[in-house]
């Protein structure tokens, strides 16, 4: 400091112990102004003041301690206070940030604001981000794009920002031992933002998002389970109290016991979508044909207006495409198809337009017939799904509304799966309830109430046929199982398995028995309309003729039942069914 003080006037006199007297009082400023007035003094000279700017430190310092509480990603308002924050640290005050979380194949939005929107699904990666781009991403390395108005856009992600109008684009890895978990997203309007030195600038707080999002994936999954729970199935009040006897064990001895079920009873029964595969099949490859034959009528008008010899190549090639699509799909053809329409004929479109209004017609047929969300046309896979989801939902809701009836009878563990079709397993026994008052009585009145309730899934399922966006038709079987056999819950799958070589063999003939033959004619046991129940012992055979005169008195099914031999399964032999027509309601 180079300052002088100097007095201004006549000073006032000081007592001779005015070091004391005002060391006695330092707080009291009166005094200090009784006895030196400031107004008696003037300061001359100058003073050099530093300022070191902590505005970064402190703003990774709130970053990192936000990141570190509770749902920092899922909350929309503190998702907002990270965004700003990084806005901030950045010198970015137009900075979008969005974070993707990825589990295997699929990634799902965990939040953003106006960034790149992937569906509140989960959706296939590869939809949005190209084979390059992940495999470069998994090696935990960023992915700048400092100019997104001149860069190569190979994946529709980077599309979509510059659609929006941003100008630069990076995508940071988060990881978690060594594992792809996500991606932090950061999009600027002006070019050249965001660069090499940005992720330098973030190499603090990255492994924090990684940490946040993997908390968040983890809290995702226990709401899908939980879901999963609610939705498909109503088994779990059946050994809830179980569950807690093994967790109160837990808590006071630190000892995780196994949770076994001996001498239950297995009911299973499928409703499965005939030739769904090969429907399938056929859906895929009806779209690719029309798609491509879509594709050509836009090439042969272009050159048809100006015959160049290129385009009659093209023409050539999307012909040998029809021609190999026709006969039916092979491994990879999907794909490849797709590949070839994308990156060699729909880049040349927007200069085919300008050939004229025929060419410019049959280019927006052409998007015309896509979907949006896609990028290829659909029509035909789409009307098969939504037929197959009607079918199952159907099915779904018409087991679960049964269900709880069913629940009355006797406490039962439920199993629902729905994929092509809709399988359903009951598990009852004294075993697996608190009661202890397990009888046979119950065990037979829920197989009959099975047999009641496929009944009338059949007749639903062919009054729903004809209705839907594709026809499809269902078959539908139960497996007579006279044998207990045993359930243990297996800790690292988090489910309930059978224990045993005889009860494997059980579940081998449920996974397989859907494509039974009968011997020697090889005709498919299960046919649509009619209701197959498989056995293995004659004693089962009885008890279910039994139910079917029943039901045939009660006029769900007719008379005549068939009794039949069925070719031996892989690892299995001795199956024998009997088959009748469930009758339509009237």
């Amino acid at each position: 400091d180079m300052a002088e003080v100097r007095p201004i006037g006549e000073l006032p006199a000081l007592p001779e112990d005015i070091e004391c007297i005002l060391a006695r009082d330092l707080t009291n400023l009166e005094l200090f102004r009784q006895y030196l007035p400031p107004e008696k003094f003037e300061v001359y000279g100058f003073m050099v003041h530093e300022a070191t700017n902590v505005t970064e430190e402190i703003v990774l310092s709130r970053l990192k301690q936000e990141l570190v509480e509770r749902d920092p990603l899922i909350s929309s308002e503190r998702f907002a206070n990270l965004q700003q924050r990084l806005r901030t640290l950045l010198g970015l005050p137009d900075l979008k940030a969005a974070v993707i979380g990825l589990e295997g194949d699929s990634g799902f939005r965990v939040n953003s604001e106006r960034g790149y929107q992937l569906d509140d699904h989960s959706t296939a990666v590869s939809e949005w981000l190209s084979v390059p781009c992940i495999e470069h991403l998994r090696r935990g390395q960023p992915m700048v794009l400092e100019d997104l108005r001149h860069a190569y856009l190979c994946s529709p992600v980077m599309k979509e920002y510059q659609l929006q109008g941003q100008g630069s684009l990076l995508m940071c890895p988060l990881s978690h031992e060594g594992r792809l978990i996500g991606l932090l997203l950061l999009a600027a309007q002006q070019p050249h933002a965001l660069n090499a030195l940005t992720v330098l600038r973030l190499g603090s707080v990255l492994p924090l998002f990684s940490l946040a999002l993997l908390r968040t994936s983890e809290s995702f999954r226990h709401l899908v389970q939980a879901a999963m729970k609610e939705q498909f199935t109503a088994i779990h009040p059946a050994v809830e109290w179980r569950f807690r006897e093994a967790a109160s064990r837990y808590v006071r001895t630190g000892d995780v016991v196994d949770i076994g079920f001996n001498e239950v009873y297995s009911l299973f029964a499928s409703s499965d979508i005939r030739s769904s595969s090969t429907i399938r099949n056929q859906a895929i490859q009806q779209d690719l044909l029309s798609q491509v034959a879509l594709a050509r009528d836009v090439v042969r008008a272009a050159y048809e207006a100006r015959p160049l010899a290129y385009l009659e190549s093209q023409e050539y090639r999307l012909t040998g495409w029809l021609s190999h699509l026709e006969p039916g799909l092979t491994s990879g053809d999907e794909a490849r198809a797709i590949e070839f329409l994308r990156h060699e004929i729909e880049p040349l479109f927007t200069s085919l337009e300008s050939f004229g209004e025929p060419v410019a017609r049959q280019v927006a047929l052409y998007r015309q017939s896509l979907d949006p969300a896609l990028g290829f046309l659909y029509a035909q896979r789409k009307a098969y799904e939504d037929s197959v989801n009607i079918l199952t939902d159907t099915i779904a809701d018409l087991l679960t509304e049964e269900q709880a009836k069913a629940q009355a009878i006797f406490p039962h563990y439920f199993q629902m799966y729905k994929t092509d079709g809709v399988d359903h397993t009951i598990y009852v026994g004294d075993s697996l309830t608190e009661r202890s008052d397990f009888d046979p009585l119950f065990l037979r009145n829920l197989r009959l109430w099975q047999l009641m309730a496929t009944c009338r899934v059949v007749r639903v399922t062919h009054r729903l046929e004809s209705e839907l966006p594709m026809p499809l038709t269902t078959a539908h079987l139960i497996l007579a199982q006279r044998a207990p056999i045993s359930l243990f819950y297996s800790h690292e799958e988090k489910k309930f398995s059978v224990d045993g070589a005889y009860n494997t063999r059980y579940e081998i003939i449920k996974k397989r028995i859907d494509k039974a033959e009968i011997r020697p004619s090889n005709e498919r046991l299960t046919q649509p309309g009619k209701l197959a129940v498989v056995y293995s012992h004659p004693s089962e055979a009885d008890e279910y003729r039994e139910y079917l005169d029943f039901l045939e008195y009660q006029g769900l099914v007719a008379k005549e039942i068939e009794d039949l031999e069925l070719q031996d399964l892989p690892g299995v032999s001795g199956l024998r069914a009997l088959r009748v027509e469930v009758r339509p309601e009237s």
